[in-house]
Protein backbone atom coordinates (compact mmCIF):
# COMPACT_ATOMS: atom_id res chain seq x y z
CA UNK A 1 0.00 0.00 0.00
CA UNK A 2 1.15 3.50 -0.84
CA UNK A 3 -0.23 6.50 1.06
CA UNK A 4 0.18 10.21 0.38
CA UNK A 5 -1.54 13.58 0.77
CA UNK A 6 -2.33 15.84 -2.15
CA UNK A 7 -4.34 18.87 -3.16
CA UNK A 8 -7.54 18.46 -5.20
CA UNK A 9 -7.26 20.15 -8.60
CA UNK A 10 -9.61 20.46 -11.57
CA UNK A 11 -9.10 20.16 -15.31
CA UNK A 12 -11.01 22.85 -17.18
CA UNK A 13 -13.42 22.05 -19.99
CA UNK A 14 -16.98 20.96 -20.67
CA UNK A 15 -16.82 18.03 -18.24
CA UNK A 16 -14.07 19.00 -15.78
CA UNK A 17 -12.38 16.23 -13.82
CA UNK A 18 -11.31 16.65 -10.23
CA UNK A 19 -8.03 14.90 -9.48
CA UNK A 20 -4.96 14.59 -7.27
CA UNK A 21 -1.45 14.33 -8.70
CA UNK A 22 0.53 11.28 -7.59
CA UNK A 23 4.09 12.25 -6.58
CA UNK A 24 6.55 10.93 -9.18
CA UNK A 25 8.56 9.02 -6.59
CA UNK A 26 5.45 7.02 -5.61
CA UNK A 27 4.65 5.74 -9.12
CA UNK A 28 5.22 1.98 -8.93
CA UNK A 29 8.02 0.56 -11.07
CA UNK A 30 7.77 -2.82 -12.77
CA UNK A 31 3.98 -3.09 -12.69
CA UNK A 32 1.94 -3.73 -15.84
CA UNK A 33 0.72 -0.66 -17.71
CA UNK A 34 -1.76 -0.35 -20.53
CA UNK A 35 -0.42 0.82 -23.85
CA UNK A 36 -1.66 4.30 -22.89
CA UNK A 37 0.25 4.23 -19.57
CA UNK A 38 -2.66 3.48 -17.21
CA UNK A 39 -1.67 1.59 -14.04
CA UNK A 40 -4.51 -0.47 -12.50
CA UNK A 41 -4.98 0.29 -8.81
CA UNK A 42 -7.35 -0.02 -5.88
CA UNK A 43 -7.77 3.42 -4.37
CA UNK A 44 -9.04 4.62 -1.00
CA UNK A 45 -9.98 8.12 0.12
CA UNK A 46 -11.51 8.41 3.58
CA UNK A 47 -13.93 5.48 3.90
CA UNK A 48 -14.46 5.12 0.15
CA UNK A 49 -12.58 2.47 -1.81
CA UNK A 50 -12.80 1.72 -5.55
CA UNK A 51 -10.90 0.11 -8.43
CA UNK A 52 -9.54 2.47 -11.06
CA UNK A 53 -6.18 3.45 -12.54
CA UNK A 54 -3.37 5.88 -12.03
CA UNK A 55 -3.86 7.96 -15.18
CA UNK A 56 -0.97 9.41 -17.19
CA UNK A 57 -0.51 13.16 -17.62
CA UNK A 58 2.58 14.62 -19.31
CA UNK A 59 5.02 12.08 -17.87
CA UNK A 60 3.31 11.98 -14.48
CA UNK A 61 0.17 10.30 -13.13
CA UNK A 62 -2.97 11.41 -11.34
CA UNK A 63 -5.98 9.87 -9.59
CA UNK A 64 -9.39 11.06 -10.76
CA UNK A 65 -11.96 11.68 -8.02
CA UNK A 66 -15.51 10.76 -9.02
CA UNK A 67 -18.33 13.12 -8.07
CA UNK A 68 -19.91 10.41 -5.90
CA UNK A 69 -16.66 10.01 -3.93
CA UNK A 70 -16.21 13.76 -3.51
CA UNK A 71 -19.80 14.12 -2.29
CA UNK A 72 -19.63 11.16 0.10
CA UNK A 73 -16.32 12.32 1.59
CA UNK A 74 -17.09 16.07 1.54
CA UNK A 75 -14.16 16.86 -0.77
CA UNK A 76 -13.90 20.14 -2.65
CA UNK A 77 -11.51 21.90 -4.98
CA UNK A 78 -8.30 22.87 -3.16
CA UNK A 79 -8.83 20.45 -0.27
CA UNK A 80 -5.91 18.33 0.88
CA UNK A 81 -6.83 14.66 0.95
CA UNK A 82 -5.07 11.51 2.07
CA UNK A 83 -5.07 8.80 -0.60
CA UNK A 84 -4.02 5.17 -0.36
CA UNK A 85 -3.51 2.94 -3.38
CA UNK A 86 -2.49 -0.63 -4.15
CA UNK A 87 -1.25 -1.84 -7.56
Amino acid sequence: MTKFKGSVKKFSGKAPWFYVDVPKELIPKGVPRSRWGFIRADIKVGNTRWSSSLLPKKGEHFIALKASTRKKEGIGLGDTVEISFWC
